[in-house]
């Protein structure tokens, strides 16, 4: 039987320090495009049988989620119907004048109703996957200190004689959205959020 989402909105108050010690970030972004290439156990991301727990542990990898974020990513896929969720790990690198907890309850009130959180700031809900891209670009606008230039980006731009140094190469958070597309079929890969 499938849970119904309640679509209520919990607050929860964490300190900019006590999200960013959620971790580290594994890795890099390429691409704001789904990718399906990626494996977990075996299944593959773009299976139609693709479990939550394998979204789970396909956003654990891409991301670097704990193992505690794991769990709790697993049981809100497990709350969710069909929605799109933005999760988000944040960077303990990333040296911005925003304080991240302002750019999450930003993500959280786009739209009002298109975004919510259940009482988890690295978890968002979106009616549709189109949602997405004017939400970043909201968000863009609004903080854009938030935001770095791609890893492609900054290649280009030292090739053209840019100095490293003077560009913003850490973004606040990287991404993964998970598409719920039935009560346990899940598609998941990384997103670039805060990327220019």
């Amino acid at each position: 039987m499938a849970k119904k989402k309640t679509g209520k909105k919990k607050s929860k108050k964490m300190t900019d320090a006590a999200l960013m010690d959620s971790g580290s970030v594994h890795g890099d972004e390429e691409s704001g495009e789904l990718d399906a290439s990626a494996q977990v156990n075996g299944s593959n991301a773009s299976d139609p049988h693709f479990l939550p727990v394998n979204a789970a542990k396909l956003t654990q990898s891409l991301i670097g989620l704990s193992d505690k974020q794991r769990q709790v990513l697993e049981k809100e896929l497990d709350l969710t119907d069909e929605d799109s969720l933005l999760v988000l790990r944040f960077n303990p690198n990333w040296q911005g004048q925003v304080a991240v907890a302002t750019v999450c309850d930003a993500i959280a009130a786009f739209e009002q109703c298109t975004s919510r959180q259940r009482g988890h700031r690295w978890i968002f809900h979106f009616d549709h996957y189109q949602d997405l891209l004017p939400c970043k670009t909201a968000i863009r606008l609004a903080h854009p200190e938030a935001f770095a230039v791609s890893p492609d980006a900054v290649t280009t731009a030292v090739a053209a004689g840019a100095v490293r140094a003077n560009l913003q190469t850490e973004p606040l958070a990287y991404g993964v959205v998970i598409n719920k597309i039935a009560v346990h079929q899940d598609d998941a890969g990384t997103f670039d959020f805060f990327y220019l």
